[in-house]
């Protein structure tokens, strides 16, 4: 797949304002598309993700949204049956393919009533139009851009976690996942296994302290199956990792515990979490 890099996406923006000799097309309802570059990838395919460069602004010049602010590409899910009805700018995003470099005007109204679902604000002038600027980097599937998105997130929590350890000189040890453990106290025979019937005590927190479950706190050891998906990942792995009243402390990123979702009201996004857990036992 043909990718647009930042750099060129500059270089884009900057020509779109001054490019006499565009390519043009007319959409159903007479929106005109202006091609700064046309590319030469395919076209996505329903249920696949357009990753778009993209900012828009009004008839003032002032931005409303630039994807560059924010980091990254802007993930639009490419679903026509779902755009009949979704105003003007999805009939743009209908025709896009890889590699594209656009530029088309539509009108507010359109834009925020039918596409946005929401009230014109009052700064926009009645009869105005938005610009927009818009740049298919590529397209891939959910699959796929859910993995490179936690791939993303394990790189930042690798680091917070590693700042966390070095800041309280604490050595752990770390999986191939990116779990990290620290065994304070060993158990005795052999470790648990996947389909093992665990009681487990725990105390969980983030970074920071801040407690949000513990079963020291109801008396009772949590049971449960191991490896069968359960509890989050960091436990299915964690746990098989000790034995028969083996304590440990486990450091878990947000992709092995709840990820981009969290767990509110105290697991915010992307939070990483400590457990200091004790297997009770197992059968």
């Amino acid at each position: 797949m043909r990718n647009l890099s930042l750099g060129v996406w500059t270089i884009v923006l900057l020509m779109a304002s001054c490019t006499s000799d565009q390519k043009s097309v007319v959409t159903k309802s007479g929106l005109q598309i202006n091609y700064v570059t046309e590319g030469d990838g395919p076209g996505p395919v329903v249920g696949e993700l357009m990753l778009l460069h993209m900012n828009y602004k009004d008839a003032n010049g002032n931005a409303f949204f630039e994807s560059k602010e924010i980091g990254s590409t802007v993930p639009i899910l490419y679903d026509t049956g779902r755009w009949k009805d979704a105003g003007m700018m999805y009939e743009v995003f209908a025709l896009l393919k890889v590699g594209d470099s656009i530029t088309f005007d539509v009108p507010a109204k359109d834009l925020f009533e039918k596409s946005f679902r929401g009230q014109m604000p009052d700064s926009i002038a009645p009869g105005s139009k938005i610009t927009f600027a818009i740049g298919v980097e590529e397209a891939v599937s959910q699959a796929a851009y859910a993995n490179r998105i936690n791939s993303e997130q394990l790189g930042i929590d690798a680091k917070i976690i590693d700042n966390y350890l070095s800041q309280n000189s604490i050595e752990a040890q770390t999986t191939d996942s990116g779990l990290r453990y620290l065994v304070s106290q060993e158990g005795t025979g052999p470790n648990a296994t996947p389909g093992s019937q665990v009681q487990v005590h725990y105390h969980g927190t983030l970074l920071d302290g801040t407690k949000f479950d513990s079963s020291y706190d109801r008396g009772q050891p949590f049971s449960f199956v191991l490896g069968q998906g359960r509890v989050i990942q960091g436990w299915d792995e964690g746990i098989a990792l000790l034995n028969k009243g083996a304590k440990a402390t486990l450091y878990i990123p947000s992709s092995l515990a709840y990820g981009e979702r969290g767990s509110p009201p105290t697991i915010q996004p992307n939070s990483v979490l400590k457990f200091d857990v004790e297997l009770v036992d197992f059968q």
